[in-house]
């Protein structure tokens, strides 16, 4: 168990003065964190690479310390808080919402995101817009959570309402046991209702429950606040910078290009007719040091996997390579799928080395894809803009404007570069989902809470 200093148990002597929560950290090279699996949390694929916008954040946090993360999953939401109240941990960071019942038992941190909490239901059970139109029915929630506080307080005065809190699940897990069927009706928050939608679109958000939430770090309870303070001015900082929004918007706003019908269709292709072609993806990606699932990324946005396609524009095969690139790789039958895949492995390899060193190391694989689309060229000309104007090589978010600049007093130009945009846009909201639904989804579908 950690060692710092924490309010003592009542009626327990005074604890022997230890070093700071912040000394400890420091001290031990490493920031110790509970979290919760889950895409809007902490993830870790077969590759072993950690993802989520909690652990995006945190890893952030520890950078600015000079510090690694140690990420702790916890089965639940009050483990999570018990880590944190016992001082196991130095923080949590697992989409916490900062509520009255929570207060007592450790320090929040600033909010660094608003949600509302939003009543999800499944498919056959009509449209509902007010708890009244429910009835008496069973509302699911995750127990220990903001969203069981919030039913509970609702049914002092509503005695109708009927909570049902679900141990060890997540938010996630809730909206698919609705597309299962084996739920009606579940409360969650809004960012994890418009991401889960997109892999269950069966499911629908009738409508907002209360006031908008704060999400916020939890730091152990007492009078040290020391790394919390830190906190503090990481969280304030990044909102003054914009890189709090980047990060936040690095998880949401790609989502939009997807329509609930296309990310139905997706899913249905990625568990039916994907397998053909899994074995393709993971050889040639382990080949060209990629990850497996982007190439499927985009052989989904260029052909619906589909090894006969042909463009108007002439390129053929699953990966749409043009005549051009396909000779120059080798690939003497554009539709055969594994020919085509292991070209578009190569090819990509080839323009993530062409790239700029200096760009964001996270971004990279997004202008490769823009490359892959419109050009190297014309993607270096929008980066060699942007460091002239700047001095800087631009992250993702700036490179979007500095491509469509380029195009200035054109209009087809310009639609042809918003075109490629869109391309990685599509594209990153398939690999997303493509992720929790290959390795995650599996085991939410077999899972059954006790």
């Amino acid at each position: 168990m950690l060692q710092f200093n924490l309010a003592p148990e009542p009626g327990s002597p005074p604890a022997a003065a230890g070093p700071t929560q912040l000394e400890d950290v420091l001290g031990k090279g490493v920031l110790r964190v509970a979290t919760r699996e889950g895409p809007l949390t902490y993830f870790k694929n077969d590759s072993g690479e950690v993802s989520g916008l909690e652990a995006d954040l945190v890893r952030a946090f520890a950078d600015s310390l000079g510090v690694g993360v140690e990420f702790i999953p916890a089965a639940s939401l009050n483990d999570i808080y018990e880590m944190v109240r016992r001082g196991q941990v130095h923080m949590a960071a697992a989409g916490l919402i900062i509520s009255p019942e929570r207060l007592g038992q450790v320090n929040f941190g600033p909010s660094y995101m608003q949600v509302r909490q939003q009543l999800v239901v499944r498919e056959g059970l009509g449209e509902p817009a007010s708890l009244e139109d429910i009835g008496n029915a069973y509302i699911s929630v995750v127990a220990g959570s903001s969203h069981a506080e919030t039913l509970r307080e609702l049914n002092r005065d509503n005695p109708e309402i009927v909570p049902q809190p679900l141990q060890k699940v997540s938010g996630t897990d809730l909206v698919a046991m609705l597309a299962r069927k084996e739920l009606d009706y579940a409360l969650i928050d809004s960012s994890m209702a418009r991401w889960a939608r997109k892999i269950f679109p069966e499911v629908k958000v009738a409508f907002d429950v209360g006031e908008p939430r704060d999400y916020a770090w939890a730091f152990p309870p007492g009078a040290d606040d020391s790394l919390r303070e830190q906190a503090v001015r990481f969280i304030e900082e990044n909102k003054r910078n914009g890189e709090l929004d980047r990060i936040i918007d690095r998880y949401f706003d790609h989502l939009d290009s997807l329509d609930p019908d296309g990310a139905r269709q997706f899913v249905r292709d990625v568990r039916y007719r994907l397998p053909a072609y899994r074995q393709h993806f993971m050889r040639s990606a382990q080949k060209h040091g990629l990850d497996w699932r982007l190439l499927a990324a985009i052989g989904y946005q260029e052909s619906r996997w589909d090894p006969d396609a042909v463009a108007p524009s002439g390129t053929r095969g699953m990966m749409q390579l043009t005549a051009p690139t396909a000779l120059e790789l080798g690939i003497a039958n554009p539709h055969d799928a594994p020919s085509s895949i292991e070209g578009a492995a190569r090819y990509l390899d080839l323009l993530l080395q062409q790239l700029p060193k200096d760009l964001p190391e996270v971004e990279r694989p997004w202008f490769a894809l823009a490359a892959y689309n419109i050009g190297m060229g014309t993607v270096n000309g929008a980066i060699r803009r942007h460091q002239r104007t700047h001095g800087l090589p631009p992250g993702w978010d700036a490179f979007r404007s500095a491509l469509l600049e380029e195009a200035q007093g054109s209009a087809h130009g310009r639609k042809r570069r918003q075109l490629t945009l869109d391309y990685v846009d599509s594209i990153r909201a398939y690999y997303d989902l493509m992720i929790w639904v290959t390795e995650r989804a599996p085991r939410m579908v077999a899972h059954t809470p006790s």
